[in-house]
Formats: structure tokens, C-alpha cells, sequence
């Protein structure tokens, strides 16, 4: 698309496309033709002073010819977040982590596409190589923390809980302690307001989605915490609790409706860590399958919502795919037929895309 061309490609499609040689261009603004042939390469750029002159010449302004955004759109933000993703699965992490940071670059100023870049980036990098980690987690983590201080309060709330996070992660606690103290608490979720002011006004559709979405939250969120709690009872060797805390978790989840594959998690890392190769198997398939039904798009529970418009459900194979062959927790199953029979469904569906 010509909103995404740098400025050398503008020069030459826009010469080309009015009839332009590079000995025009070069005449006209007083310069040699060699210089006009680096600014079309790539090599080199206008001298600022030259700019309005070569927009004129050009038949566009010089916002144009800077390939200058005031801001970006939703689908424009989502659009470029799919390619990082597109170019992690294809292409490889550092491939995407290059790509991620030229579009940064491109929009310096739009922190919410570089909020969306950094936590793809972030969200992938758990899966990569030890050396990979070490190279780029300060690069993530210092746009974090240039984004925890942003205007938009969203992005800078959502930046330092993943500051917060980290510093827990790295026992760094007394970093952790400063960060939530600066954390701008609310006591009320400002939807609340906002669905009572619907309601106030009949309109139902509106307070529906409001109250929807704050249940279909909530669930993702009670069967997140059931999970955490099942992997810390695993980790303390309390199997009896981690049995209890898993099936609940799945049971939370087809209570509201969610997907098999968010309900076996639990019963998963259970099954792991007893070496359970049969039951293993048998939620990996559950799991796998899980991710083709998404119960909640259908349900009574969240029908006024408005569920992403792509789907989804290539890339999360794909990186499925990936955890699977790579995870070193799954090595007592992975020489068994079962397990190799997963992954050839998932090799199945990518052929049939």
C-alpha cells in the first residue's frame, strides 16, 4: 500500500508516474542526476531544503512525501500487528523484531501501535531461544517503561503492570513495590457507570455489550487465576489440591462458555507433571481440537458482542504448532504416535489455508 512507502519508493513511483526522468528532477532542483539516483536507492536522502520544491514537482505535499501520519486507525493498528505475527511464524523472531522496530520508527508518536508491537513482541519472546531472551528483553522492557510515561492513560497503566510484572519476575521486589505505588488505582471500573447510564436511557443493546464483555473478562480471568493456583499447588508437590484446582478451572470454563482449549490448561500441566502420557495425549487432542470451537462466539452469555472480524485461528495453530515441537516438558510423549498424530493434523490444516 502507498501509505506504507518510504520516501525513496514515493520519489520514484510519483517521477514515474508524471512522465519524469531523474534528469528532469535534477535540473529542476540543481542538483546531479547521481544524487537523484542514491535518493531513489535508498542510499541517501533530500537535503531538507529541497523538500518543498520536490513535492511541487511532484503534483503532492511534502506530508506526503515524508509519508507523514497524524494518527493511525484501529484496523490500520490491528492490520500491522497481524504482519508482526505473520513474520514471527514465517520468518523467525529477529526477522519480526527487525520489522516491528522500522514500523516503530515510522510512527514514533503513535504509542498505541507501539504498545501493540511491543506486546506481541514481549508475548513471543517466552518461546525463543535463551541467547534470543537475553539479546531483546531490555530492548521490550525499555519501551515499557518509555510507555508507562505516555499521556494516554491505558497504555501507560497497561506498560507498568508489565514493568510490575517483570520485576516480580526477576525478584527485583522492591522495584515492584515502587511501581504499584505508582499505579493509578481506581476503585470503580468506569463501565459500570457507563452501562447504568444505558440502561437509564433503554438503551439495551449498549448495556448488554457493556455487561457482556465484563462477564466474558471476568471468566477468562477467574479460570486464569484457577490455573496459576493449580501450577503453585504443582510446584509445592500438592497434588491432591492442584486435582481440584484443575477440574475447576474447566469446569469455570464450559460454565461460561469458553473454549476447550483455555478449560484443559489446567488439566494439562497436571498431567505433565505426573507423567500421565495417556492423559497427556488425550487433553492435548481435546485441547487441539479446542482451538476450531470457540463456543463463546455462539453463546446466549456474550451475544451482543462484536468478536474480532479475522480469524485467528491459522496463527494460533501455527504457534501451537511450535510450543508443541519445542516445549522440552512434552519430551516423554513426543516419540509416541498420538502425539505425532497432533501435530500431523496441524501440518493437515496449515496444507488446507
Amino acid at each position: 500500500m502507498e501509505d506504507d512507502m518510504k520516501i525513496n519508493h514515493i520519489i520514484r513511483e510519483k517521477r514515474k508516474q508524471i512522465g519524469l526522468t531523474q534528469e528532469n528532477i535534477a535540473e529542476y532542483l540543481g542538483v546531479s542526476i547521481p544524487a537523484v539516483s542514491k535518493w531513489e536507492n535508498g542510499t541517501t536522502y533530500p537535503d531538507i531544503t529541497l523538500l518543498p520544491g520536490l513535492a511541487r514537482l511532484l503534483k503532492i505535499d511534502v506530508n506526503e512525501l515524508l509519508s507523514f501520519h497524524e494518527e493511525l486507525s484501529d484496523i490500520e493498528i490491528e492490520r500491522l500487528s497481524k504482519q508482526i505475527i505473520h513474520e514471527i511464524v514465517h520468518s523467525g523472531y529477529v526477522s519480526a523484531y527487525r520489522k516491528a522496530e522500522m514500523i516503530m520508527r515510522e510512527y514514533p508518536n503513535c504509542n498505541k501501535l507501539i504498545h501493540s508491537l511491543t506486546q506481541i513482541l514481549q508475548l513471543h519472546l517466552s518461546m525463543q531461544t535463551d541467547e534470543i531472551q537475553e539479546k531483546y528483553t531490555k530492548q521490550i522492557y525499555s519501551r515499557f517503561t518509555v510507555l508507562a510515561g505516555c499521556a494516554d492513560s491505558e497504555i501507560a497503566e497497561l506498560s507498568l503492570i508489565m514493568l510490575c510484572q517483570k520485576a516480580i519476575e526477576d525478584k527485583d521486589y522492591e522495584e515492584a513495590e515502587q511501581l504499584i505505588e505508582n499505579y493509578p488505582h481506581t476503585s470503580i471500573d468506569i463501565r459500570y457507570i457507563q452501562a447504568n447510564l444505558y440502561l437509564s436511557q433503554n438503551d439495551y443493546d449498549r448495556t448488554y455489550e457493556i455487561y457482556q464483555t465484563l462477564l466474558f473478562e471476568n471468566a477468562n480471568n477467574l479460570v486464569n487465576a484457577l490455573t496459576q493456583l493449580c501450577q503453585m499447588k504443582l510446584t509445592e508437590q500438592n497434588y491432591s489440591d492442584a486435582h481440584v484446582l484443575a477440574n475447576l478451572a474447566c469446569l469455570t470454563a464450559k460454565s461460561f462458555e469458553l473454549n476447550d482449549y483455555i478449560a484443559n490448561t489446567s488439566k494439562l500441566l497436571v498431567a505433565i507433571e505426573m507423567q500421565d502420557k495417556k492423559k497427556t495425549l488425550e487433553i492435548l487432542a481435546q485441547m487441539c481440537s479446542g482451538l476450531k470451537h470457540t463456543p463463546s462466539h455462539q453463546s446466549m452469555l456474550y451475544s451482543h458482542l462484536k468478536f474480532a472480524q479475522y480469524d485467528q485461528y491459522k496463527e494460533y495453530t501455527q504457534i501451537t504448532k511450535a510450543v508443541l515441537q519445542q516445549d522440552k516438558m512434552l519430551d516423554f510423549v513426543r516419540n509416541n504416535p498420538e502425539f505425532q498424530k497432533i501435530l500431523c493434523e496441524f501440518e493437515f490444516e496449515e496444507k488446507i489455508e
